[in-house]
Formats: C-alpha cells, sequence, structure tokens
C-alpha cells in the first residue's frame, strides 16, 4: 500500500507525543475508564432496581403476620368501597346532568 493509511502518511518517523496516533493510546485508556464507570453504574442500577421492590420484612417492622394480613384485608375492603362510591358518584353526576339538560330544555319550549 505504498506508505500511506486511512490516517495519512505513516512513513516518517514520528516522536511521542506529535501526530494523529499519539492521542490514540490516551484515547483508548479514557474509553477504557469510561466503559468501566458505565458499567460500575449499571451495575448499581440493577441492585437499586431489584432491592427498591423488596418490602422490609415485617418482623423487621415489630409487626406480626396476622396484623399485616388483616391490613391488607382492610386495604381491599377500602379499595373496593371507594370503587363502588365513585361508581355511585359518577352515576349521579350524570343523572344530574340528564335532569338539568331535560328540564333546561322544558323552559326554552315554555
Amino acid at each position: 500500500m505504498n506508505g500511506v493509511s486511512a490516517l495519512g502518511d505513516q512513513s516518517s518517523p514520528v516522536t511521542a507525543g506529535e501526530g494523529p496516533d499519539s492521542a490514540l493510546p490516551n484515547l483508548a485508556v479514557s474509553l477504557a475508564a469510561h466503559d468501566a464507570q458505565i458499567r460500575a453504574l449499571q451495575q448499581a442500577v440493577s441492585e437499586m432496581a431489584n432491592s427498591a421492590g423488596v418490602a422490609p420484612q415485617a418482623s423487621a417492622l415489630g409487626v406480626r403476620g396476622e396484623d399485616v394480613s388483616a391490613l391488607r384485608e382492610r386495604i381491599t375492603f377500602l379499595e373496593t368501597r371507594l370503587a363502588e362510591q365513585d361508581h355511585m358518584i359518577r352515576h349521579t353526576l350524570t343523572m344530574l346532568i340528564e335532569w338539568i339538560e331535560i328540564n333546561g330544555a322544558d323552559r326554552n319550549t315554555d
């Protein structure tokens, strides 16, 4: 290839710190350090994500298993009651709107 590469003419000797090739070792070291940091951060994020989904043990909080079970039942009951109340409010508002629309139409005809 007559001494010419994609980086230019390589036939002349280059001393340390000169030319485009002198930056390559520094770049390689920087990229390796950057890759190591990325791997460490990915590992830390993975560990945090795995531990975030784990609730503290009830025994560590001084709560008995029966208490936790009773609290879960109570939460389920309250969620069901809230859903029923939400449905009833929506139904009542729908009926109110219909009543207003019908009475408003009757008043306009008078």
